[in-house]
């Protein structure tokens, strides 16, 4: 069974973030849940959460077979990377906002916007091509599939960490 994302983990890291939550992303599910407990109880080190939903859902299973335990990883990834596309849109926006700035001014534009585009862009090649390089190691065999959800569940994590509670780009945000 393929668990969705929780609508208020994504409303606590968007509150956080100072991103919008749509209404018709509230939803409930035992992933979500139990990634909103850990963060609550973080203390601030979000990085012992990365793993816990994939973890909990796989505890969960009645069959622990590689496609369903690499459903339970797909599904906490899937979380993370919608933490991650919060985190990016806010970079973005710090970049518009650093141009209006200087624009205001009259220093010329930097062309902000544009490299942080690129390089969000960039990191997210070589996630997956860091991942394809895992998957690599493991050509022939049955685990792969779960290698490369593991792979991109921990490194999307570490980066949504990164840029919505982290330094992101240019210092505190």
């Amino acid at each position: 069974m393929r668990y969705h994302t929780c609508v208020l983990s994504s409303i606590l890291f968007a509150a956080l973030a100072g991103a919008p939550v749509l209404a018709e992303d509230v939803m409930l599910s035992s992933l979500g849940q139990t990634m909103e407990s850990c963060i609550e109880n973080s203390s601030g080190d979000l990085e012992q959460c990365i793993g816990e939903g994939a973890k909990t859902c796989r505890e969960g299973l009645p069959h622990k077979s590689n496609a369903a335990m690499t459903d339970c990883i797909i599904d906490e990834f899937t979380f993370w990377e919608r933490q991650l596309a919060i985190g990016q849109a806010s970079q973005i926006v710090r970049a518009e906002k650093f141009e209006v700035d200087r624009a205001v001014i009259g220093a010329p534009s930097v062309d902000l916007i544009d490299m942080t585009r690129d390089a969000l862009n960039a990191w997210r090649r070589h996630r997956d091509t860091s991942c394809d390089v895992e998957l690599a190691y493991w050509v022939g065999g049955s685990g792969g599939e779960s290698v490369v959800a593991q792979c991109k569940l921990e490194t999307t994590a570490e980066q949504a960490i990164r840029l919505n509670f982290g330094d992101g780009w240019g210092g505190k945000q």
